[in-house]
C-alpha cells in the first residue's frame, strides 16, 4: 500500500492542493495556542474540504465544544464523538468522483 502524508493550513487561501485525499484530519485551532496564517471563522470550510477530496473521502474534524461547524449538502455526518473538552466529527464527502 502506498501512502503520503501532508501537513497544510487549510484555512490559508493561498495554499493549493494538487492531490485528492482519501482521509483528511483537521484539528481546528483554539485558545490561541497555535498560529495559523488563515482564519477558519472566515473560511468556507466545506468548500475547502471538497476542493481536496474525492467522493467518499473520510474527514475527521476535531474541535472544542464551543466551536461549531456547518455541514451543507456536500458532506454528511457519520459519527460524533465527545471526549473531554473536544468533539470529533467524522464526515464523508458526497460529491466528486473517485479518481
Amino acid at each position: 500500500m502506498n501512502y503520503k502524508l501532508f501537513k497544510r493550513d487549510l484555512f490559508e487561501e493561498s495554499v493549493e492542493f494538487n492531490v485528492k485525499s482519501d482521509i483528511i484530519i483537521m484539528d481546528l485551532p483554539y485558545n490561541n495556542l497555535v498560529n495559523y496564517k488563515g482564519n477558519y471563522s472566515k473560511t468556507n470550510l466545506e468548500k475547502r474540504i471538497v476542493s481536496l477530496a474525492h467522493r467518499n473521502t473520510i474527514i475527521a474534524v476535531i474541535r472544542n465544544k464551543a466551536q461549531k461547524i456547518t455541514i451543507g449538502s456536500n458532506l454528511y455526518k457519520l459519527e460524533k464523538i465527545k471526549t473531554g473538552k473536544r468533539v470529533i466529527e467524522i464526515l464523508k464527502n458526497a460529491v466528486g468522483n473517485n479518481a
